[in-house]
């Protein structure tokens, strides 16, 4: 199975059910693609430059995407609508999402923890001495990090 696109694919990310497919890329789009049809459901000119990061909420009922023009986007999938368009004033590299409220961002050196529910920040964590290069979620919702400071941090529930 392929999935083309007119650019180049900059993130990737699969929903818990393996039946849908975000992907983002290098020209600013987000595609929503249905696996089992194998086409686009939505393509949205979502960011201006590459996307950096994409990623379903836990219950796939929404998405965010990030791009290289410092804003995040979050998006119902099953309306399109956009709930939220936010400049964070950095370019953002990964994200995790680890439940319904919380949503962590990676970026210049910091973790950004962000309450979904009320779409504002909770907190900024310096976590590596310059671009958090990758993300992922653990076992009991811990977070590690991987920086381009050559550093690999475990992050006990943030």
């Amino acid at each position: 199975m392929e999935l083309d696109h007119d650019a180049g694919v900059s993130c990737i990310h699969v929903n818990s059910s393996n039946s849908q497919i975000l992907s983002g890329t290098k020209d600013g789009n987000v595609y929503l693609w249905d696996v089992e049809c194998q086409t686009v459901l939505r393509q949205t000119q979502s960011h201006v430059g590459q996307v950096t990061c994409v990623k379903f909420s836990k219950d796939g009922q929404r998405m965010v995407s990030c791009g290289e023009d410092c804003y995040m986007r979050v998006v119902d999938i099953n309306t399109g609508t956009e709930i939220l368009a936010k400049d964070l004033g950095q370019s953002i590299s990964c994200l995790c999402w680890p439940e319904q409220q919380h949503l962590i961002a990676g970026g210049q050196g910091e973790l950004l923890v962000w309450d979904m529910a009320k779409a504002q920040l909770v907190t900024k964590i310096k976590a590596h001495e310059s671009m958090i290069a990758s993300m992922c979620l653990g076992s009991n919702l811990h977070v590690v990090t991987g920086g381009e400071d050559r550093n690999v941090i475990l992050w006990k529930k943030v």
